[in-house]
């Protein structure tokens, strides 16, 4: 394949499934016609060894669609210079596409699907928008963004801050020396573990539970005026606050500190070594 644009076209029956492995460059997936998945591809000129970069595409026996950058030399040919060239893929799919998507050092774009969507990164950003259903997403000495993501998303950062807005559903987050952010959302539910992190999220609660991990992240939670709940946080140096919002009863006892909040309600806990908790309105 030359660097120039190449496209093929497959015919997909319900549920249509597409799986796609990139190493360097740009990995796009928008949510198109039913029936149909496109794939256009370029390499990138003078970005690596343009020829020994291939591109490979094929249909399997059960419809799968498959879309990879194969490079042949190990990772000892990276160090010496000898490297894939850049590929950027274009590809449309049916909005209810099943999804695998891997990429090294590259960027991906996901936006319109409403099924199930997995996705990993190493030292490349995530963005990922309108999508529901099953949301899966990993990125190591990356950035991860979300914007209109319902469903049960579950996410996984290490080296890398997750910033999100409009979210529904359930959110289970985990993160190594990296923030998360919330806002504008309504999560049914949290579980969060941060190590060298904070999270702060601005969200109405739900049934719940709310329940953070970290060992000095802070939690800071903004709520909408009316919201009931009841925050405990066990810490051995962390503080548990309530700003702005009708505190109606405490307790502080051996590490354990308990706030009500409008006669208590949903459960938030936070359990960390000198993290705080902050309860705030909106």
């Amino acid at each position: 394949m030359s660097d120039g644009m190449s496209e093929q076209s497959f015919e997909v029956k319900t549920p249509a499934r597409l799986q796609v492995s990139n190493i360097r460059g740009l990995t796009e997936i928008r949510a198109g016609a039913a029936g149909v998945i496109t794939i256009q591809a370029r390499k990138i000129d003078g970005s690596g060894d343009l020829e020994r970069t291939e591109i490979q595409i094929s249909q399997e026996s059960d419809g799968t669609v498959r879309v990879k950058t194969h490079f042949p030399e190990t990772a000892m040919g990276w160090m010496s210079g000898n490297r894939p060239c850049k590929v950027e893929y274009r590809i449309s799919a049916p909005a209810d596409c099943i999804l695998k998507v891997n990429g090294v050092l590259n960027d991906t774009r996901l936006e319109g699907f409403d099924h199930q969507c997995s996705v990993n990164a190493v030292s490349g950003d995530l963005d990922l928008r309108q999508l529901s259903g099953e949301v899966t997403a990993g990125v190591v000495s990356g950035n991860l963004k979300l914007e209109s993501v319902s469903g049960t998303i579950k996410l996984n950062s290490v080296s890398g801050d997750i910033s999100s807005e409009r979210l529904s559903g359930s959110l289970d987050v985990s993160t190594v020396s990296g923030d998360v952010q919330v806002q504008q959302s309504a999560l049914e539910s949290i579980q969060a573990n941060v190590t060298s992190g904070k999270v702060e999220a601005v969200t109405a609660l739900g049934a719940g539970p709310y329940r953070f991990h970290s060992v000095s992240g802070d939690v800071r939670l903004r709520l909408p005026q009316e919201t009931r709940c009841t925050a405990e946080l066990h810490s051995i140096s962390g503080g548990l606050q309530v700003k702005h919002l009708p505190q109606t009863a405490s307790q502080h006892r051996n590490g354990r500190q308990v706030a009500e909040i409008q006669g208590g309600g949903v459960m938030v806990y936070l359990n960390s070594v000198s993290g705080d908790l902050t309860l705030a309105a909106q």
